[in-house]
């Protein structure tokens, strides 16, 4: 997480940083201020997304990163509408979601690796628009695939730009 606020405020973006790991949260502090940059480590702060900690209509820009396919989807889904309520009208998101062609739309608990007993979402493009739902646009939508190597897809993610819609 400290690396996408590094990497925003070296743009001058005036970025802030959620996530719901005290540990993460602590780590990303004591990093920041090893680097010589001790304000980026007071933007950060033990959040959900079903809550974010900020005023309406308070970002131009919000960033999802590896986060919203990672849980329930119905906390996910509390998310997008979070992002609605702090994005300023035709203010942008982008996020990223994991698709599977063989999985298609559906939800797994993850049975190996550190992520081991989380949720893992998986979605379909049709899948990906009903969870958008009607209060963002999507502007862009690209699905990349990797390959391990042959022919066998080893991972498939929709870069996705929404415009927020009020």
């Amino acid at each position: 997480m400290g690396r996408h606020v590094k990497f925003l405020d070296e743009f001058g973006l005036n970025p802030y940083g959620i996530d719901l790991s005290d540990t993460s949260i602590s780590l990303g502090r004591e990093w920041f201020t090893s680097i010589g940059k001790p304000s980026l480590g007071e933007r950060i702060q033990v959040s959900s997304v079903e809550q974010l900690p900020f005023d309406d209509d308070y970002f131009t820009i919000c960033i999802s990163c590896g986060v919203l396919d990672s849980m329930p989807r119905e906390i996910a889904k509390k998310g997008i509408k979070e992002a609605h309520r702090v994005l300023k009208n035709n203010g942008l998101m982008y996020i990223d979601l994991i698709m599977d062609t063989s999985r298609g739309d559906k939800d797994e608990i993850v049975d190996f690796g550190y992520e081991k007993g989380t949720i893992q979402s998986y979605f379909t493009q049709e899948s990906i628009k009903k969870f958008i739902g009607s209060e963002m646009e999507i502007l862009n939508m690209k699905v990349i695939t990797w390959h391990d190597g042959g022919k066998e897809e080893t991972n498939r993610r929709a870069h996705i730009i929404l415009r927020n819609i009020k």
